[in-house]
């Protein structure tokens, strides 16, 4: 979990998979259905849910070419 600097109100729950398929077993356990509804309420707005991959900087990284204004950021 992390904690944002500015705002404590502010924080990411960060969970790393190995494969798909454990990220496919995570979600489909029985304590993840009582999650959203025990915790969405405590909330003061929805959550911001992202996938993102995990570069491996052991080697060189590419890094694919964007027009920045195509992408849509959120910050």
């Amino acid at each position: 979990m992390y904690l944002d600097i500015y705002n404590p109100c502010k924080f990411s729950i960060v969970e790393r998979y190995e494969r798909e398929s454990s990220q496919s077993y995570h979600l489909n356990n029985p304590y993840w259905k009582t999650f959203d509804p025990y915790v969405k309420p405590l909330l003061a707005q929805p959550m911001d849910l992202r996938r993102v991959l995990e570069l491996d900087i052991s080697k060189d990284v590419q890094v694919p070419e964007h027009n920045i204004t195509q992408l849509d950021y959120q910050e």
